[in-house]
Parts: structure tokens; C-alpha cells; sequence
């Protein structure tokens, strides 16, 4: 279904015209999330995450990052989610346990984020932490590729099987 959803071109629905998406609204977001949980929950769910992410990328992206990890996300090519919630935290994405620490250049971040919607299906994954400096809160975008970035668990929720909600 998200095939198809990019190629129809709705993927890319709130990402920005210059990146090849749409540059759709929150109200186009909810009308055609509505339509797609009529058919399928798991497809809408899956879309709204998508979207979700994509609109966070292209919030903060610099013009290379949006053209690495946007356009790709516009097509369909590359699926985005969020990984915001943990154990402790549930759904308190305010706060977050996780840090990101600063090593060597590199921004290091050790912990788990849960219930993770497309978990080993998604390319881009925002994730909330805890700023470095210990004041306030950072995103990161992780991709597969990254060291060290795992996904475990298995999925098997009543209704929503599809989503493969499962820890990063």
C-alpha cells in the first residue's frame, strides 16, 4: 500500500514542492489518513508516521539534508517514521531518557526507543533525545546503515499488524 500511496504521489504529501512533495497541509493530512484507516488501519497508521517524519525533516533539514533524505521520502523510495517513545517515558515524548553525547565528532546515542511504527521497513528515523549540552531536546535522523542502529522484537498487534511497532 505504500507503494502505491508514492506512487500516486502521496507520500511526499507534506514535504516541500522543491523537494518533489506536494507541500500539502495538516487538513490534507487528516483527510486522506481517514480514508486510508477506513480501508486499512495498518496503511494509514504506517502513512501518518511516514508523513510525520517527513514534515519534522523538512522543519530542520539543511537544504543537503532535505535533498539527501526528502526527495527520496517524496517518491516513496525511502519510508520516514518517528522514534520518539520509550519504556520509562510511553508516549511523555517531552521526555525523553535517551542523550545523545558528543564523541570524537560524532553525536553517540545509547538506548532503546519503543513501539517504533515500520521498524526495519523505514529508511529514516527521526529520533528525540536529550540535547548534548544537557539543555533541552535534539533530533537525530538515523538511517540503517548508521553503526550500531539495531531493530529486534516481533509484532503481532490485533488490528494493526502491519505497522511492525517494534523497538530501535
Amino acid at each position: 500500500s505504500l507503494r502505491a500511496l508514492g506512487d500516486a504521489g502521496l507520500m511526499g504529501l507534506l514535504a516541500p514542492q522543491e523537494y518533489g512533495g506536494r507541500g500539502g497541509s495538516l487538513t490534507d493530512l487528516a483527510l486522506v489518513t481517514c480514508e486510508l484507516g477506513a480501508a486499512c488501519a495498518s496503511s494509514a497508521m504506517c502513512f501518518l508516521m511516514h508523513c510525520c517524519g517527513v514534515a519534522l525533516i523538512a522543519a530542520k533539514a539543511t537544504a543537503a539534508q532535505a535533498e539527501r533524505w526528502l526527495r527520496p521520502a517524496a517518491r516513496g523510495d525511502a519510508i520516514a517514521t518517528l522514534a520518539f517513545s520509550e519504556r520509562g517515558t510511553g508516549a511523555h515524548f517531552y521526555m525523553p531518557e535517551l542523550r545523545a553525547e558528543q564523541r570524537n565528532g560524532a553525536a553517540v546515542i545509547n538506548g532503546r526507543k519503543s513501539f517504533v511504527t515500520s521498524a526495519g521497513h523505514a529508511w529514516l528515523y527521526p529520533v528525540l533525545v536529550n540535547a548534548p549540552s544537557g539543555q533541552g531536546l535534539d533530533i537525530y535522523v538515523l538511517t540503517p546503515d548508521k553503526p550500531g542502529l539495531s531493530i529486534d522484537g516481533e509484532w503481532s498487534g490485533i488490528g494493526m499488524a502491519g505497522t511492525s511497532s517494534i523497538a530501535l
